[in-house]
């Protein structure tokens, strides 16, 4: 399948029947390099995570130009969060779980990917209007997706109501280190495209590059 810019990953996620076991949306990064593809991270979770899965650990993917891959759909459990998380609501079982590919070592997003990101993160919020929303490292001791995922929202302009700002990783009376320093100021640097580095990797399927819009048009 090719990758899809993010208005055909919008009109693919809306074709889709709502999905009741849906009550959480994580956001993820992939710890990946930059330039690795939609295809090498399916080839890593289905052939070398583990031993093979036998699914995405996503639903989405989105690659650093900017296109996007629907993995899954919504009514499939995908293995984002994994058993480990048994001390929170939030589980495979009811959850999406959306990535950006990169962010090996940092937030090295790129304003195309942040573009698409967001106006995903946003379409699911009007196809389930009560969902919750929750980082990754909220529900475990990790950085993925490399910033704090409460104020990131709040600067995309979700509502409250659909922002999970509980973190389940620490006392709740000492502050995870995911909502301080680098992690809000890369909060403000991801909502915002027209900030980032735009992509130069070249991507390109049938000697054919893909293209997304530019996000400092768009956003």
């Amino acid at each position: 399948t090719k990758p899809l810019t993010y208005s055909q990953c919008i009109s693919k996620i809306n074709s889709e029947p709502k999905a009741s076991r849906v009550k959480y949306l994580c956001l993820h990064v992939t710890a990946q390099a930059l330039d690795t593809t939609h295809i090498d991270l399916i080839h890593y979770f289905l052939q070398k995570k583990d031993g093979g899965w036998s699914r995405s650990g996503y639903h989405i993917s989105v690659q650093a130009d900017g296109t996007c891959m629907k993995n899954l759909p919504d009514d499939t459990k995908s293995n984002g969060v994994g058993s480990a998380y048994k001390t929170t609501p939030v589980s495979n079982s009811n959850s999406l779980n959306i990535s950006w590919i990169g962010g090996h070592k940092g937030l090295d997003m790129t304003s195309e990917q942040a573009l698409s990101y967001k106006k995903i993160i946003l379409a699911y919020v009007k196809k389930y209007p009560d969902i919750q929303i929750v980082g990754h490292n909220q529900i475990g001791d990790k950085s993925c997706p490399w910033f704090w995922t409460p104020q990131y929202l709040k600067n995309i302009g979700v509502k409250d109501k659909n922002i999970h700002h509980k973190s389940y990783i620490r006392n709740e009376k000492v502050p995870a280190p995911y909502n301080q320093g680098k992690y809000l100021t890369n909060a403000g640097l991801a909502a915002n495209p027209s900030k980032l580095k735009k992509n130069t990797i070249s991507f390109a399927i049938n000697n054919t590059p893909n293209t997304v819009p530019d996000p400092t048009q768009t956003a």
